[in-house]
C-alpha cells in the first residue's frame, strides 16, 4: 500500500539532522521500492555547487525543495530496481555522489553510490531476507 507522510512527519523531517534523515530515507525507499528526484525535462536536480544528484523518499519531500535553483523542477519517480541496475553503475563510473534527502537550511548527506547501495541491500536483507 502506498505511503504518504503525515503533515507532522513532513514538518519534523524538514528540520531533522542528516543522521536521522539518512536511515529514514533508506527504510522508506526499501519499504516502498521507489524514490524520487527533482526533474526538469531530462535534467535531474543536483545539489548546488556539486554534481551530486538529489534524492528523496517521497515526492512531497522533493516538491518542497522545488524553489530557487530548482524552481520549475517536478518530482520524478525512480524505481529501486532502476537505481540499483542503471543509476548506480553510471554514477560509480562517473564518480558522482548522491545528495540524500536534502532539506532547506540544513546540512545534506552526501554519499557515494556504493555506500548507499550497501545501506539499501543491508536493509533489504535484514527486513525482507533479500540476497544480492
Amino acid at each position: 500500500m502506498p505511503w504518504t507522510p503525515k503533515p507532522a512527519e513532513l514538518e519534523a523531517l524538514a528540520s531533522a539532522p542528516p543522521e536521522r534523515r539518512l536511515p529514514y530515507f533508506v527504510s522508506h525507499v526499501c519499504d516502498q521500492r521507489r524514490l524520487w528526484g527533482l526533474q526538469q525535462g531530462t535534467t535531474w536536480a543536483r545539489l548546488h555547487g556539486t554534481d551530486a544528484v538529489a534524492l528523496w523518499p517521497h515526492p512531497l519531500y522533493a516538491e518542497a525543495m522545488a524553489f530557487g535553483d530548482w524552481a520549475g523542477f517536478r518530482p520524478g519517480l525512480i524505481l529501486l530496481e532502476e537505481l540499483r541496475e542503471e543509476w548506480f553503475p553510471a554514477l560509480i563510473e562517473n564518480d558522482q555522489l548522491l545528495a540524500v534527502f536534502p532539506v532547506a537550511h540544513h546540512e545534506t548527506v552526501l554519499v557515494r553510490p556504493e555506500e548507499l547501495r550497501e545501506l539499501l541491500v543491508s536493509y533489504l536483507h535484514e527486513h525482507y531476507g533479500y540476497e544480492d
